[in-house]
């Protein structure tokens, strides 16, 4: 709700908002659409560098800072072209907020089930953010709407304080999982067909595991079926939450992401925050 509130409140009144900047009506449409454009360009640059260096959070964390600031700045200042430069921080950050957030569950609750009813019920809790929205945008608190700019910002830092306490809540919860079964070597390795070793890759790959593997996990007496199952609870999975400073060296190069970025999935995909 936190991410889809502000973004249903901008797709809504970003007419009436750009309109209150000065714009005549036909204008003001006309005048929506470059934010909607560089709203674009921010999410599929973060479609791309999220998966690139397989982190969400961050990201989450980064654009919501901007919608936040650019929030402020359509409450504080009275100067036009800042008021409109604000509307392109607001579009430009959440759309990419949004997308996000799907990718951010779907990587991280497995198995495919537990994914499915988590994304279902993400979506319908969100949604209601679309009646909220409608609300808040009033003709009696035009041109400055500083009413429902204020509670767009409200929800912006609500999400970006869930946001850091989930990343710091999966940090220490793969600390506690390392404690408990030890630190789980990367196993995010490319699988060539020509190798004589494939089946054992594969099965790495899904998460079963050797013999002694299983013993140390007490999953001995479990089917292979089972520990597949056991998707997000498995003893080898991890959300990596490595930090801005590790994407710093991701992107000049000092880490390679293979090698670099952990762990292990036993479903079909790895956690990412």
């Amino acid at each position: 709700i936190a991410i889809t509130e502000p973004f249903y409140s901008l797709s809504l009144f970003s007419p009436t908002i750009v309109q209150s900047l000065g714009f005549q009506s036909y204008r003001a449409q006309l005048m929506t659409t470059p934010p909607y454009v560089f709203a674009f360009m921010t999410t599929m640059t973060t479609a791309y560098f999220s998966d690139r260096y397989t982190r969400r959070a961050i990201f989450i964390m980064f654009w919501l800072i901007v919608v936040i600031i650019g929030f402020i700045i359509l409450i504080a200042s009275q100067n036009l072209n800042v008021k409109y430069f604000a509307v392109f921080l607001t579009a430009g950050g959440i759309s990419p907020c949004m997308a996000t957030c799907i990718a951010f569950i779907s990587c991280n609750i497995s198995p495919h089930t537990k994914r499915a009813t988590a994304l279902a019920f993400m979506l319908s809790v969100g949604n209601s953010g679309g009646a909220i929205s409608g609300q808040i945008y009033r003709s009696q608190d035009g041109p400055r709407f500083i009413l429902g700019h204020a509670i767009n910002l409200g929800f912006c830092v609500l999400g970006l304080i869930s946001v850091i306490i989930l990343f710091i809540s999966l940090r220490l919860e793969n600390r506690r999982r390392d404690r408990l079964y030890g630190v789980v070597s990367s196993r995010n390795r490319k699988i060539s067909v020509i190798t004589t070793e494939l089946k054992k890759e594969v099965v790495d790959v899904c998460g079963i595991g050797s013999e002694e593997d299983r013993r140390k996990w007490g999953y001995e007496h479990m089917s292979e079926e089972e520990i597949r199952d056991l998707g997000d609870k498995h003893a080898t999975w991890r959300s990596p939450t490595k930090s801005v400073l590790h994407i710093a060296k991701l992107i000049r190069g000092e880490l390679t992401a293979l090698t670099d970025i952990q762990i292990a999935v036993p479903d079909d995909g790895y956690g990412r925050v």
